[in-house]
């Protein structure tokens, strides 16, 4: 096998943007038809392109504001006067993050060790109170 130095190793980077909605309301929206939901304090990572459409991510934090107010109609003249657009807005965070692949030696004995796909074995636990009054039918 041929091991790379560090310095000649092929590194693939991708770009997202993750929301984290404080609001106590869901946001959803749509971007290149594919459906976005923002649930309460759930980090979401989306496109850039993605967050440009839906937020007008990366801009001025008015611009934006302007820009997601609109674009979720938070801009109605109720919005407005109670100046619901900003402490909606406000209650968004949004940061670029950047998520990287980088090729390892698999006989590398200081890399890191996936994680068990099974949990390890243990005393039995009981399912009896999770269970309690469930009929087993979706619903």
């Amino acid at each position: 096998m041929i091991t790379l130095p560090p310095e000649d190793r092929v590194v693939i980077e991708a770009h997202f943007v993750k929301v984290i909605n404080h609001n106590n309301f869901l946001i959803t929206d749509m971007y290149d038809g594919v459906p976005f939901r923002f649930p309460t304090n759930v980090a979401v990572n989306i496109p850039s392109p993605a967050a440009t459409h839906i937020f007008g991510y990366p801009g001025e934090k008015d611009t934006m504001r302007a820009h997601t107010c609109k674009r979720l109609g938070w801009n109605t003249p109720r919005h407005l006067a109670e100046e619901l657009d900003r402490k909606y807005f406000d209650k968004l965070e949004i940061r670029r993050i950047v998520v990287r692949q980088v090729e390892v030696d698999p006989d590398d004995p200081n890399a890191p060790i996936a994680a068990d796909r099974e949990p390890p074995p243990g005393p039995e636990l009981s399912t009896s109170v999770a269970t309690k009054g469930r009929t087993g039918t979706a619903r």
